[in-house]
């Protein structure tokens, strides 16, 4: 999931966007979907192992996490994990799936320990100590 709401600007999406086709490269998967979301899902797409993954995420609206959990619950295939880059602007995390979930962000300078406590489920990581 790429969070795409106004606070992050375009060099972080970029930089969200270089970690995901990174990771891709180091995880075995039969399938990822990938979504964009700042208030509500946009632009879901979904990538077969193999093929090229080309993805442009939508949206500026305010952040809200919960659309995406929702979205999950509709899903043929659950996902066996999540993984959410964002820059944690928002409390509005909604229920927990129950999957593993990945906050992923440009989190700098103790940011990560800072905020661990608000974070209600998941884990917190830093792109920078991946």
């Amino acid at each position: 999931v790429f969070d795409t709401s106004k606070s992050v600007d375009k060099h972080l999406l970029s930089e969200f966007i270089n970690e995901f086709e990174s990771l891709l490269f180091s995880i075995n998967y039969k399938e990822v979907h990938a979504v964009s979301c700042s208030n509500e899902i946009m632009n879901p797409q979904i990538f077969k192992k193999g093929e090229r993954i080309v993805y442009e995420p939508h949206g500026s609206q305010n952040t809200a996490f919960s659309p995406v959990f929702e979205y999950m619950q509709g899903l043929q295939n659950y996902p066996a994990c999540l993984i959410y880059f964002t820059d944690l602007g928002s409390d509005d995390f909604g229920r927990p799936p129950s999957c593993p979930v990945l906050w992923i962000g440009d989190y700098k300078d103790g940011w990560e320990e800072a905020h661990r406590e608000r974070i209600p489920f998941g884990q917190v990581v830093s792109m920078h100590g991946c």
